[in-house]
């Protein structure tokens, strides 16, 4: 059972990344939450690195060869944060727009690292890992509601978050027979898990509800549009 997770928690962290990237290239623009892929590549880094002792999905596996995709995807993201960022905010100058970001990025990049020193069990990038989920779950949703469109978003890509997130949620619920110790605070990990899942069901329904305005706005438009005659 705890290899059918792992697989499927690969799978759909994978799709929904290479899918967000895909968006962000289309509609030049980003779709992974600027804090939140500064969050993510600090922990993605920490473990790439060898920053824990075995990955709570990677037993067996070489961590940076699992990790590294992960990796350069993060990259990307941030390079079209950098590239397409200015145009996405004309009220701030270039150089406002990048200080501020590297202030972000100087902060954040530190986070995984830090947090893991509160943490005496934390050799499995458990904790850590689960508050990443919940930081892009809850960012997602907030960056639906600032942009007010699809842009770097699809219906798609948030089914596929939601899929990670759920599948994550539901391994935790099977703890006793994973092979990683999360007894310490089993209840940090469970509460991490179910917040993920309820921001991350928001966060789909509310692109659903999107596309479904914009085809009926895109069907009214259709309507009130003149046939031309001959």
């Amino acid at each position: 059972m705890y290899g059918a997770f792992v697989v499927l928690v690969v799978l759909f962290n994978l799709a929904w990344l290479i899918s967000v990237i895909h968006l962000g290239f289309r509609d030049r623009t980003w779709g992974f939450p600027a804090g939140a892929v500064l969050f993510n590549i600090s922990w993605d880094a920490t473990a790439a690195f060898g920053g824990y002792d075995q990955l709570v999905l990677a037993q067996g596996v070489p961590q940076w060869l699992l990790i590294s995709p992960f990796v350069i995807g993060d990259l990307i993201c941030v390079w079209q944060i950098v590239v397409y960022g200015p145009s996405q905010f004309p009220q701030v100058s270039k150089r406002t727009f990048y200080l501020v970001f590297g202030l972000m990025a100087a902060t954040m990049l530190w986070a995984v690292p830090v947090f893991n020193q509160g943490f005496s069990d934390e050799s499995h990038g458990t904790y850590s890992h689960f508050m990443t989920l919940l930081a892009v779950s809850v960012l997602l949703p907030v960056m639906l509601y600032n942009r007010r469109s699809l842009a770097g978003q699809s219906v798609a890509a948030a089914t596929l978050w939601l899929g990670f997130v759920v599948t994550i949620a539901a391994l935790v619920l099977v703890a006793p027979s994973l092979p990683f110790p999360m007894d310490a605070h089993r209840e940090l990990a469970i509460y991490l898990c179910l917040a993920s899942v309820v921001a991350s069901t928001v966060y789909f329904i509310a692109v659903l509800r999107m596309k479904q305005r914009q085809g009926s706005e895109n069907r009214q438009l259709e309507v009130a549009t003149p046939r031309p005659v001959g």
